[in-house]
Order: structure tokens, then sequence, then C-alpha cells
């Protein structure tokens, strides 16, 4: 009988981040630091498995590591902040949920102040959202509502400058306090709307295009494709769409199948129930065994 039909969250132990890994994660993150610690930035970081491979779960651990050798490691579900209207807000908002309590709390208040302006639409668009486009100007409304448009470009231009300023100030700062770029794990980016994911790396090429932020992206590159077709077409090129977006990619294997099965069955209690039946060959490791072959 089982003792947990679904499994909680895994424990990660802040002092020992892999103490619980049983997929052999810490050479991977290893890796990971070694590149993050050499390469300055600007820099986005694909990491790429497949849906049950532990993106999740890796990515959690390794931020606590990162964050144990004194990097300033910011954690953002993307998933989980799909709901809302706006990407930048959603990004913005997690700086400073991440940051209100730092030393960096000043700066990253100057940052979420700076981007609430960039949420307003232009006027036309506005009128357009709301009537769905079914009101018509006449010429002296189009000039009135077009020369406002412009202004409000021109307005929008010197606040996206104010506001990637301010970042640079953040990444500036978080180097001279750690001698350590900005690291900004975005996990589940493939999970998400379609319209979010996309306007997500949108902003993050163009807004967070700054020298000592890097970006490690958690995502399953085939579902992204889905998402990336379901908004372009299914004749969009996908690879060559997201290497405008991503710099390099580093691929998450699956783990030990092994080790993986031998920890399930420990974690949802078949290991007593397997075992009081080992006079008839299924026992746990027996089980494992021909599950581990059955996946090869």
């Amino acid at each position: 009988m089982l003792s947990n039909i679904k499994l909680g969250q895994m424990e990660i132990p802040k002092e020992d981040p892999f103490a619980n890994d049983r997929l052999g994660r810490k050479e991977p993150a290893n890796v990971l630091t070694g590149l993050v610690s050499k390469v300055p930035g600007p820099l986005v970081v694909s990491l790429n498995g497949g849906w049950g491979t532990g993106k999740t779960v890796f990515l959690k651990m390794w931020q606590q590591s990162l964050e144990n050798e004194r990097f300033r490691a910011i954690y953002f579900s993307a998933w989980e902040d799909d709901y809302s209207n706006d990407a930048l807000v959603a990004m913005i908002g997690q700086i400073w949920v991440t940051l209100e309590r730092t030393s960096y709390k000043e700066i990253a208040a100057s940052i979420k102040e700076c981007a609430v302006p960039l949420l307003k639409k232009t006027v036309v668009g506005t009128i357009k959202a709301v009537t769905a486009g079914s009101v018509s100007l006449d010429e002296k409304e189009l000039q009135s509502a077009g020369k406002q448009a412009v202004d409000e470009y021109i307005a929008a231009g010197r606040m996206i400058k104010d506001l990637k300023d301010r970042l640079n100030g953040l990444a500036s700062k978080v180097r001279e306090e750690t001698e350590k770029p900005l690291v900004i794990i975005v996990d589940e980016l493939d999970r998400c709307r379609p319209t979010f994911a996309i306007e997500l790396l949108e902003k993050i090429k163009h807004l967070f295009d700054i020298p000592g932020i890097l970006f490690v992206l958690g995502i399953d590159r085939e579902q992204l494709g889905h998402s990336i077709r379901a908004v372009y077409g299914q004749g969009m090129n996908v690879d060559g769409y997201l290497r405008r977006f991503i710099d390099m990619e580093f691929i998450l294997s699956p783990g030990g199948t092994r080790p993986f099965c031998l920890h399930m069955f420990e974690q949802l209690g078949l290991n007593k129930s397997c075992n009081e039946n080992v006079s008839r060959g299924v026992d746990s490791n027996r089980m494992c065994d021909i599950i581990s072959e059955g996946v090869k």
C-alpha cells in the first residue's frame, strides 16, 4: 500500500543544497557555476530538459548553491506568474520581492517605480482596445491622438533608458559587493501561455541586456517550440527564433534511472510491500532493475 500518493516538495537544505540529490546533479551544477563565474554578461543560457527530468528541483538546488558561494541569484517561476497581463510586471515584481529585505532594497524600489509608467498604452491603442476598433476619429482627433502617441513613444524611450540605467546600477552594486554577476533564473517558461512566454523572452532581450546580468532559462525546448508556433504560425523556424534570445544551450540529462527509481520507491513506501514478497523475486532492487531496463 502506498504511504504517499503525491510527493511534496523536496527539501533543499541551505547548508548542503544537494544533500537529497539522487540524480547526480551536483556535477552539472558545478559546470554552470563555473560558466557564470567566468562570463561577465550579458548572457542568456537555456537549461534544456524534457518534462519530468527535474529541472525545477535542479534550478532551486543550484540557486541555493550559488547563494552559498556569495552570488546574488534570483529565482523566478514564469508559470506561477503568467496570470499577469504584462511580463515586465512579473519580472520586476520578482526582483523587488527577492531584494526588498537586502542591501539592494533602495535600488530595487527605484527599478519598480521606474517601470510603472512603461505599462501605460498609447491613446490610440487604448481607444482601439476599449472599443474593439469601432470608434472612428475625425481628422482633427486623429492628429491630436497621433501627436500624443508620438509624445508617449518618445517618453517611453526615455523611460526605457532610465530603467536600463537603474538595472545597470543594480548589476554594478551586486558586482561591487560580491565580485560576481547577478544571476536571474527563469523557470518553467515552456509551461506559460504562449503570448506570455514570448513577451518574457523579448523583455529579457531588449530590457535586461545589461553587463553583469546573466539569465538561465529552464525550458523544454520542444514544448516552447509549440508555444512559438502557436503565436507565429506552424511554419515558424523555432531554432532561428530562439537564437535571437539564447546565447548558449545547456542540456540537462535525465540522470540515473535506477538511483531515482530506488529513491521513489523509498519515498512512496513501496520498499516494504516489495520486500515482503522477496520470495517471489519482486524485491525493490529487482523491480528497479526491471524499470530501468524498460526505460532504456
